[in-house]
């Protein structure tokens, strides 16, 4: 009697007793797909099966979780067999794995994990394991094993890490190329069919096209590429030969893949291109060279006006100031060592005409796929209007995809007319050049300001430098077309006229550039430096 009255003073226990069932869950996991392939899932499984009947357990479910990495925390398998085992309904009592390595690898979070599994009545198992029963001794030697497992993954993380690193800076790529590219092997891509629609995307953009524009002509090619990935694949670096990563840390590394743009239209397009940027807006009629010229310091020259009628050129850098007339008379000094004095205009006639039909052989060929695409839907645009016209589509659909092909076939139809085979007039503008190519100088000095701004470009793509030490002007790239004076005689070695000058087309190959004479040579000549005296 003394004893229950002791009793009613005695605390209860706040954990819930759950009564244990036999019910049993099967947990089977594999981090990649080589892994599925090689049987490692069917063997998981046929291990926890043989477990279970030999303990006399019901499995009421298992969860297959392929390609999911045991080093993360957050699994959606884990998720799910966690759901499954704390409902209570369904009153499992155990978690069979293959071996706890299979549950997770992160070793402290694994062993709390598990903790959690017990707190809600569900033993976690091994296939291996000689009785249900789990003693303290058991549970700290479970808690080993998972820290032992972190342990190796984290060596094998490291040693994959290299891996990859290793492969990167070999110029190869990981993972999938992008679009564009196909496989060979494991070291070599190729260009896919899609390689011609970003490379034309590419060169589109960098005309000016908005991203609407440019799908609307890619589809009317058959490009299938979507609205949501054409930004990023301007600025993939990828196409432009080059590889990048996370694993790099910011560096880029040449890969061994064929670019499909190059450097400087990638450039080009992400705003990066080191060619000569000027604003019309801004330039002044009597100084057609500002924001052209480049000081020898580094900087831009700008100009102004003194006293309302004097114009001067203004390096921003080093303050120098010169009179217009003199680095304008100094220009036209610059390029009359580019006119064709001594050449034949029958010659430089035909000459042009080659160059001309080189540069054409690229549109000739565009227009041919479109011609090729246009025919090809209009037979489909036939096929529905006939399917339609019998009633077997609907008038949405015959809207829809009748439309579409239409729509397609007038977007053809005016880039063709945009980018003719040949112009009608081009021997106009041969006879033109031809005339105006023995005296360039006095060309652009009697050219409007506009006229003068755009030839100038022309002929330098990057610009000129003014060297006021040595009163010289520097030309870091010269137009091809106007080296022809110093590289082409139009005479083979006997002395004879050369009807073979249509071998040299002003363009030169990958890589080559056409032989200067000593006084252009920009590299070879320290002293003047493709330069002309002031």
């Amino acid at each position: 009697m003394a004893i229950n009255r002791l009793n009613h003073f005695g605390k209860k226990s706040n954990v819930i007793k759950i009564t244990p069932t036999n019910k049993c869950v099967i947990y089977i996991r594999v981090s990649s797909l080589g892994q599925v392939e090689n049987y490692s899932l069917q063997n998981q499984l046929e291990n926890c099966k043989t477990f279970a009947k030999k303990n006399k357990l019901e499995v009421v479910e298992i969860f297959d979780a392929q390609n999911e990495s045991a080093s993360k925390s957050q699994r959606k398998s884990l998720e799910e067999v966690k759901r499954f085992c704390f409902d209570s309904k369904n009153k499992v009592s155990y978690l069979i794995v293959n071996d706890l390595s299979r549950f997770s690898r992160q070793g402290n979070t694994a062993i709390l994990l598990k903790e959690e599994f017990k707190d809600k009545g569900v033993t976690i198992l091994e296939s291996s394991a000689t009785s249900l029963i789990r003693s303290t001794q058991d549970d700290t030697f479970d808690g080993i094993k998972l820290l032992f497992a972190q342990a190796e993954n984290q060596t094998r993380r490291k040693k994959c890490t290299e891996g990859i690193i290793n492969r990167l800076r070999d110029g190869l790529w990981l993972s999938n190329p992008p679009r564009g590219y196909e496989k060979v092997d494991k070291k070599t891509l190729k260009h896919s069919d899609e390689a011609t629609f970003i490379k034309m995307a590419f060169k589109l953009k960098a005309k000016g096209y908005s991203n609407t524009k440019i799908l609307s002509k890619l589809k009317a090619l058959g490009s299938s590429i979507s609205k949501s990935r054409l930004p990023e694949y301007f600025t993939n670096i990828f196409y432009a030969g080059y590889l990048t990563s996370p694993y790099l840390d910011g560096e880029v590394i040449k890969g061994r893949h064929q670019e499909i743009v190059s450097l400087d239209l990638f450039y080009e397009v992400n705003g990066l291109s080191s060619g000569v940027k000027y604003n019309r807006g801004g330039l002044q009629q009597e100084r057609p060279l500002q924001g052209f010229v480049s000081c020898s310091c580094g900087s831009k020259y700008t100009g102004y006006k003194k006293k309302g009628k004097y114009n001067y050129y203004k390096c921003n850098g080093c303050k120098a100031n010169y009179s217009s007339s003199r680095l304008d008379s100094s220009f036209e000094s610059l390029l009359n060592m580019y006119a064709f004095k001594e050449l034949p205009i029958p010659l430089l006639k035909k000459q042009l005409r080659y160059t001309y039909d080189y540069i054409y052989q690229e549109t000739i060929a565009h227009n041919k796929y479109i011609k090729e695409r246009i025919t090809k839907l209009k037979k489909e645009f036939d096929a529905i209007e006939l399917r339609y016209a019998k009633g077997a589509i609907s008038n949405d659909l015959y809207e829809k995809y009748g439309g579409s092909a239409k729509e397609q076939i007038k977007e053809l139809e005016q880039e063709l007319q945009s980018h003719p085979d040949n112009l009608s007039n081009s021997e106009l503008y041969i006879d033109y050049f031809a005339e105006i190519s023995s005296n360039i100088s006095s060309f652009w000095s009697n050219a409007p300001n506009e006229i003068k701004v755009d030839f100038q470009q022309l002929v330098f793509s990057e610009g000129v430098i003014y060297d006021a030490t040595k009163e010289i002007y520097r030309t870091p790239r010269i137009n091809s077309l106007f080296l022809m004076p110093t590289g082409t005689s139009g005479k083979n070695k006997a002395g004879k006229s050369d009807d073979n000058i249509k071998n040299s087309r002003f363009v030169p190959g990958a890589g080559i550039e056409p032989a200067l004479s000593k006084e252009l040579d920009f590299e070879s000549s320290a002293s003047t430096n493709s330069a002309t005296q002031a």
